[in-house]
């Protein structure tokens, strides 16, 4: 899997030097076996790392199918051509962008995660074991603040990382990649993909674009009206203004590459900074970051035995 992704330039190769930098994800390479915290730190982070790589390959694999499937929708241009089209390209699209925004969090995720074990501490409010990216974007995304005195290597590295990043994360509201795909991740989990609008235009060339709401809830019916209908010249204007102000400027087939592509170079980025901590410090705090990742350990299932 690891030498398919780097040699296909599917996932960043500073990920896969990561990878062979600590012997293959091998204990001996991360923190030990020796006691129950190097355990605990290696299996984890083994883990993180090996779903990181996952979530990339799979995100890259959908947005292949998702372009497939966007060309095989149906459209009454087709009908009118005589082309054939899969009737369940719609359905499978939504399922696929639905698993898509998990994969593409995921990995910001599980980043967020090997950012907290290689500098615990570093980053306001990011704990190892709870797999939330949100502290680590809004830390990237502040500005640099001039350390006093000595610096320790972990506040050194944090704040190349940290500037690093920034470039990344640091976009005005309405070019905020990552914000919408955090939203979208958020309600499609909750409310399924049949929630979801990919709205379709037909273009100067006469083809069928699609296009993602850059508002949620997306509600096209608060522009529906039964008063006097407008003119032909006024609806016009009246709909191109709505279309604006709802959906995202670029059709969906063209965030998706973008996206993918933005977060191919976040990942790289982050990634080759966290690959010169672990080579020059390691992983410090064993004991203080097995403490968090168990803290955060839930049992809430057992059996069925007690059920009627």
């Amino acid at each position: 899997m690891w030498t398919d992704a780097r040699d296909s330039r599917v996932i960043p190769e500073s990920l896969y030097h990561l990878y062979r930098e600590t012997n293959y994800l091998s204990p001996s390479g991360i923190a030990g076996w020796e006691t129950e915290s190097g355990k605990v730190v290696s299996g984890y982070f083994s883990r993180v790392v090996r779903s990181l790589a996952e979530c990339v390959i799979e995100s890259s694999n959908l947005n292949n199918d998702m372009l497939m499937l966007l060309s095989e929708t149906y459209t009454p241009l087709k009908r009118a051509r005589g082309e054939s089209w899969d009737r369940d390209a719609p359905r499978k699209f939504r399922s696929a962008f639905r698993l898509w925004l998990i994969d593409v969090t995921g990995a910001l995720d599980s980043l967020a995660e090997i950012t907290g074990i290689l500098l615990p501490g570093a980053v306001k409010d990011l704990g190892v074991g709870h797999g939330a990216s949100g502290p680590l974007l809004k830390w990237a995304s502040s500005e640099s603040q001039t350390a006093q005195g000595v610096i320790d290597p972990i506040t050194h590295y944090a704040e190349t990382l940290r500037v690093g990043l920034h470039a990344h994360v640091t976009l005005e509201p309405r070019h905020d990649w990552l914000r919408l795909v955090r939203i979208y991740r958020n309600k499609l989990t909750h409310f399924g993909h049949q929630a979801f609008v990919n709205f379709g235009l037909q273009g100067p060339d006469s083809e069928v674009y699609y296009f993602l709401p850059r508002e949620w809830p997306f509600n096209p019916e608060k522009y529906m009206t039964l008063a006097t209908p407008l003119s032909t010249e006024d609806a016009a204007m009246s709909v191109r203004r709505h279309l604006t102000e709802s959906l995202v400027s670029v059709d969906t087939a063209t965030f998706l590459q973008e996206s993918s592509r933005r977060l191919g170079a976040l990942l790289e980025t982050a990634l080759g900074h966290l690959l010169a901590t672990y080579r020059h410090i390691h992983i410090l705090r064993v004991g203080e970051i097995a403490s968090q990742i168990q803290k955060t350990t839930n049992v809430m299932f057992e059996d069925f035995s007690a059920s009627g």
